[in-house]
């Protein structure tokens, strides 16, 4: 079964406003995973494929972040990037800032927010979509200034909330 044979105008359907936003066939977000969408042959496969593509940058050194993100920006795909935040010194954080501004990738994936290095993406021009792993922390980031957040449970990994992602939808 292919999401491509979907004939109903549901939000699921090749072409749909989600897939064209994102400069791809299919709404389909193939999500940052550590050690595994570090290369860009792995994002233009995923693109390929109709999805949009997402390089983890989590584990790199910057100076690897910083290649990756070039080589697929070459490539002239749309892509995005995930970091984690309580993972980046301050140092760190301003060269990948400085490499992400330069390679401009459709979309951020910010995981383990720190607050004030939300607030530092946010005075870039770059779009951010955030971990709000429940509604307290949705909350302040909306009150920051951010308006794409990615709320999910323990389920998708549990390295972002103690409940699942239905208790966590529906208290945001």
């Amino acid at each position: 079964y292919s999401p491509r044979r979907i004939s109903a105008k549901a939000c699921f359907y090749p072409g749909s406003p989600g897939a064209r936003r994102q400069g791809c066939e299919l709404p389909v977000f193939q999500g940052p995973m550590a050690n595994i969408s570090t290369t860009a042959s792995f994002a233009t496969a995923v693109h390929e494929a109709g999805a949009f593509p997402c390089l983890a940058l989590a584990g790199l050194s910057i100076d690897e972040a910083c290649a990756l993100l070039e080589e697929t920006a070459r490539l002239n795909i749309p892509f995005g990037a995930g970091i984690v935040s309580v993972a980046e010194n301050d140092q760190n954080l301003d060269s990948l800032i400085a490499c992400l501004e330069q390679t401009q990738p459709r979309l951020v994936v910010v995981a383990a927010p720190q607050l004030d290095h939300v607030q530092r993406l946010l005075k870039t021009g770059l779009h951010l979509a955030v971990h709000a792993p429940n509604a307290a922390m949705f909350r302040v980031l909306y009150d920051l200034g951010v308006r794409t957040f990615i709320v999910e449970g323990e389920e998708a990994g549990g390295h972002v909330s103690r409940q699942g992602s239905l208790s966590a939808w529906q208290e945001v």
